[in-house]
């Protein structure tokens, strides 16, 4: 009895919480996980390739694999595979990655039907690229390109003003100090009690002393300004569509046919903002919210006269043709 109370007070001192212990518990947690998916996916043979690369906050590079497959009642089913760490991101390193999971999970390159990637060249290289190395091993194995990724492309191309640069910059200069971030708070409260509620800010990477007196002056500059806040306000009108079109570009059951529609809807009703009456109605409220909170007034560029040489040349130019073949200035 004394022998089997020491041997209970020996298991009590044993707590099972060591990092190794927990890591090896979510280990075998997460291969009974992927061995269920896996039964699922070879159940319904065919399947599609999704992959992505990215690097993680300790800056190692990571492929991202998931799965899509069908099953019999014909619900679309997208399944996470898992994470792989990889010093190389060639076309045919990624390749390799791709296939060996395949090989780990008994699954045949030759029932993949569909990859699904970003444009990145190493990904998307019709010669050297993933898909271009999957698709020579399996002609069937259709190459899409993301359609969430291609409209964020879209759009950092159509921002080509520094609006959205500054804010993101903004957030972190207040973020860097307590008093500044209170102070904001505080703002916020006072002009809308509901946004208050929100105290989440992007964090700030640490900088020279210098770096941020120059930082709050151009950001003093440029928010002052009746123009930034117009180039916000019609951010977020345009943002607003298509932040609920990426979303519905990104569900696990989206077809090409109810992406293209989605598309079209938020065409057409961006196309209905680009009339004289809704940029006058916008450029009236945001003028007078301007005017509200003491910003700069939008002055018109001075217009400069061409050079007296240019615009001779111009009036030179401008001739017509007599029936006759001669040549006479219009008037």
């Amino acid at each position: 009895m004394k022998y089997l109370t020491l041997k209970i007070g020996c298991f009590k001192r044993h707590n099972w919480l060591s990092h190794d212990i927990q890591n090896e518990i979510l280990q075998l947690l997460s291969l009974t996980v992927v061995r269920n998916l896996n039964q699922d996916i070879k159940k319904n043979k065919y399947f599609a390739l999704i992959a992505d690369e990215m690097i993680d906050n300790s800056t190692k590079e990571q492929v991202s694999i998931s799965l899509q497959h069908v099953n019999d009642d014909f619900d679309v089913c997208e399944d996470f595979i898992g994470l792989y760490e990889t010093s190389l991101t060639t076309g045919d390193t990624l390749a390799g990655i791709v296939e060996d999971v395949l090989l780990r999970l008994y699954l045949r390159i030759e029932d993949c039907r569909g990859q699904c990637y970003d444009g990145a060249k190493n990904m998307s290289g019709h010669m050297k690229g993933a898909q271009a190395v999957i698709s020579s091993k399996e002609n069937r194995a259709i190459y899409i390109y993301c359609f969430s990724h291609s409209l964020n492309v879209s759009l950092i191309h159509a921002s080509s003003t520094n609006v959205l640069e500054n804010v993101h910059t903004l957030a972190k200069f207040f973020n860097e100090s307590a008093k500044r971030t209170s102070i904001f708070l505080n703002y916020k409260a006072d002009d809308d009690p509901a946004l208050a509620k929100n105290t989440t800010l992007k964090p700030q990477c640490p900088t020279s002393l210098k770096s941020k007196e120059s930082l709050a002056n151009g950001l003093s500059a440029f928010f002052e300004k009746t123009s930034s806040l117009f180039y916000l306000k019609v951010s977020v009108i345009v943002f607003g569509f298509t932040v609920e079109l990426a979303r519905n570009l990104q569900t696990s059951d989206i077809s090409i046919t109810l992406a293209l529609r989605h598309t079209e809807i938020v065409m057409r009703h961006l196309t209905d903002l680009k009339t004289e009456e809704k940029f006058t109605e916008l450029w009236e409220k945001v003028k007078k919210r301007g005017e509200d909170i003491d910003l700069q007034p939008v002055s018109l560029p001075r217009v400069r006269k061409p050079p007296k040489l240019l615009e001779h040349n111009i009036n030179a130019c401008i001739t017509t043709m007599t029936p006759s073949g001669e040549t006479q200035d219009e008037q």
